[in-house]
Formats: C-alpha cells, structure tokens, sequence
C-alpha cells in the first residue's frame, strides 16, 4: 500500500471499516484510505485525531480528539455527537451488552 500522500505527517492510528476501506487518524486530522484504487481523501482535518474505534453493528466511527470523542456516521462523515471530557483520552473501546 502506498500511503506516499501522509509524508510529513504523524499518524497515530488506523481502523479498518471493511475489507477495502480504512481511516487513519493523524496529525492533521482523519484520511479515509480505499485500497482497492489507492484513494487517500481527506475525512475532516478540522483538527488532530489520536485513537479510533469502528462500530461495525451501528456503523459508526468513535475519534479521540484529544480531549473529546467525536461520533461520525461512515462514510458521509457527519458529525453525530461530540463528548467533552474533563481530562485527556488515552484510547476508546466499544464494549456491546446483551
């Protein structure tokens, strides 16, 4: 794969949405990647992202923002909920219950 399009960036996590589909979270901001044609798109660069978790069930994306996880709804990116935290996030997990 070739991610030639991310030089001189940080990145700091990827996910994979399916098979062919992923998002990686950067420095600038979140890249959605296609790697069937080699696509790299910017997704929102509004600001940096840290970890990434996909909710495969919901189809929802969860972003540490720093200090807030933002909700996106994949692949159209609208913002669906943002949550603001006290402190710094280190990392997000989905947990499903029964």
């Amino acid at each position: 794969n070739d991610f030639h399009s991310l030089f001189g960036n940080t990145v700091y996590s990827a996910v994979a949405i399916d098979n062919d589909r992923y998002v990686i979270a950067t420095a600038n901001g979140l890249y959605s990647y296609q790697e069937s044609n080699n696509n790299l798109v910017p997704f929102d660069l509004s600001e940096p992202a840290y970890s990434l978790e996909y909710d495969e069930v919901n189809g929802v994306l969860f972003v540490d923002a720093g200090r807030k996880i933002k909700e996106y709804a994949f692949p159209d990116a609208a913002v669906l909920n943002t949550v603001i935290s006290g402190d710094s996030l280190l990392d997000i997990r989905i947990q499903y219950n029964k």
